[in-house]
């Protein structure tokens, strides 16, 4: 396996000891899971949302009226306008599963559903600056892209890097099967047993529909699960530089969300079906997101990095920190057959990794270490050592 040296890290981080050799043994533990995933199947996809609702191309357009003090990295010029490329996935590791689960003989149940993490990939095509110093496939070739990782939950599920390689040996153990890790929740260790709790509540609110409940097995969901992929908000949960001494989460709110709530969660695609519906609906008129930044200074993180950068089941409350519209996303309707034999081509071979950019917005904390190592092992293991499937991304 060729190993991959991680840059050194910046002041808003604080590595733990023995991290490498974890990262190291995930990694090894992913490319076992993909083998035993992908065992007797034509090919292999991706380690993580290896399940599409398909790609379309955009624009990305910083904001003319962007303020002076956020004007940093690929904000720095307003009014700039870039192309883009967006995949909107699922979590769900097995990409044959329906987008949303239900018991049999209970479709009209709601609180029977079962939803998934949803998530929205932007690549910005072309950028310029100083690129990240890394051994990805992508950033040692020209032109540089920027890609922007995005989930429709503002944390992730799981911790750290500890939690993380825990998840990973009960998915290859377990043939994905990720219950035995809430074991942890009865853990004499008090600090692993707390965050057992908490990834334990933030999995029940992702599954979660939006609807008042009494039973603490389905919490509030985080917000609507979506009637299409252009329809939620989507987050960076995980934290990165805003150039120095700043560091930014980042996310896309959709301008305007259909107001339909109805959708067919019997189609076991119907993400897809309803992102194509979306988009014929459309008409002339773009679909747009605000795409959005939450900024802080070091010296709001002073004595709080292990707890708020570190661990990215930590919510940035909006109400403290909030979001600010930097560029606006554009998705034109035309020209957008997501079921074509080349866009399905495309967005199966695209790579994404939230190494892929400018060293302005260098992603921060143990997570994002994390899946430097992990996204690169997925990639090598899609494509051939230094074969590029689009123009550099």
């Amino acid at each position: 396996m060729t190993e991959i040296k991680a840059p050194a890290p910046s002041a808003l981080e604080e590595v733990p000891d023995g991290e490498a050799a974890r990262i190291e043994n995930i990694v090894s533990l992913t490319l076992d899971q993909l083998k035993q995933r992908y065992a007797g199947k034509p090919a292999i996809r991706r380690g993580v949302h290896p399940k599409d609702h398909g790609c379309v191309i955009a624009k990305f357009t910083i904001l003319d009226s962007i303020p002076k003090e956020l004007q940093v990295g690929l904000f720095s010029k307003p009014g700039h306008q870039y192309d883009a490329l967006i995949r909107f996935s699922n979590a769900e590791v097995n990409a044959d599963k329906p987008d949303s689960d239900f018991e049999v003989g209970e479709i009209t149940r709601t609180d029977k559903i079962t939803h998934g993490s949803r998530g929205m990939a932007v690549k910005v095509m072309r950028v310029t600056g100083s690129p990240l110093q890394t051994a990805n496939l992508v950033t040692t070739r020209d032109p540089l892209n920027q890609d922007f990782l995005m989930i429709n939950q503002p944390v992730f599920a799981f911790a750290n890097v500890v939690d993380y390689e825990a998840l990973s040996e009960v998915l290859l153990q377990h043939k994905d099967e990720a219950k035995p890790f809430f074991l942890r929740t009865t853990s004499e260790d008090n600090e692993i047993k707390k965050r057992a709790f908490t990834t334990a509540g933030i999995v029940k609110r992702i599954a979660s529909n939006d609807f008042p409940t009494k039973s603490d097995d389905f919490p509030p969901a985080f917000q609507s699960p979506p009637v299409s992929p252009l329809d939620n908000r989507y987050f960076s949960a995980a934290a990165f530089l805003f150039g120095e001494g700043r560091a930014m989460k980042f996310g896309a709110r959709p301008v305007s969300p259909a107001p339909d709530k109805v959708t067919d969660i019997s189609d076991p695609i119907y993400l897809r079906t309803a992102l194509k519906k979306r988009l014929a609906a459309a008409g002339g008129e773009g679909i747009e997101f605000d795409f959005q930044v939450q900024v802080r200074k070091a010296e709001s993180l002073a004595g709080k990095i292990a707890e708020e950068i570190e661990d990215v089941c930590f919510l940035w409350r909006e109400e403290d920190y909030p979001f600010e519209t930097v560029a606006k996303i554009s998705i034109p309707p035309q020209d957008q057959d997501i079921d074509s034999d080349e866009r399905r081509a495309l967005c199966e071979n695209l790579t994404f990794s939230p190494w892929n950019g400018l060293a302005d917005h260098r992603p921060l904390g143990g997570i994002n270490r994390l899946r430097r190592a992990v996204y690169e092992a997925s990639a090598r293991t899609r494509h051939l050592p230094g074969v590029c499937p689009w123009d550099g991304g």
